[in-house]
Formats: C-alpha cells, structure tokens, sequence
C-alpha cells in the first residue's frame, strides 16, 4: 500500500462518558466531547454556527464489527 492509498488519524480529543457496554447506545445518557487544550482557542466563534459534524473512530470494537 503506497502513502496515498493510506488515510492517516490524528485524535484532537475524546469522548468522556459514564456509560459502559451497551449503554453506550442509549441516547438519553450526555457524554461530554473533550478537545486537547492547544485546540480549544480553534472553537473560537463556534456559537454562531446552527450545527457541529463530529466524526469519530470507534476504538473498542472488532476488526469484523468496523466492516458493518
């Protein structure tokens, strides 16, 4: 696989939650979005905007649940 064939993740956060398991998937439980603090001055007049798209990696599932 050459370098262009490859995509490459940088994480600029994570997600802190108290759900575990199953939970995870119930939408009535908050979890919080947490950006490394060099990045945060990046969410300067973030307010102003009507929506947010967050895209996430699921680090703790299978190789075989990730092609679903």
């Amino acid at each position: 696989m050459s370098f262009a064939e490859r995509i490459v993740l940088n994480p600029i956060g994570y997600v802190k939650t108290s759900a575990e398991g199953k939970e995870v998937k119930d939408k009535s439980l908050i979890s919080q979005i947490v950006l490394h603090d060099e990045l945060v001055e990046g969410l300067s007049g973030i307010s102003s905007f009507s929506h947010l798209f967050v895209l996430f990696y699921l680090n703790q599932i299978t190789s075989e649940q990730r092609k679903r």
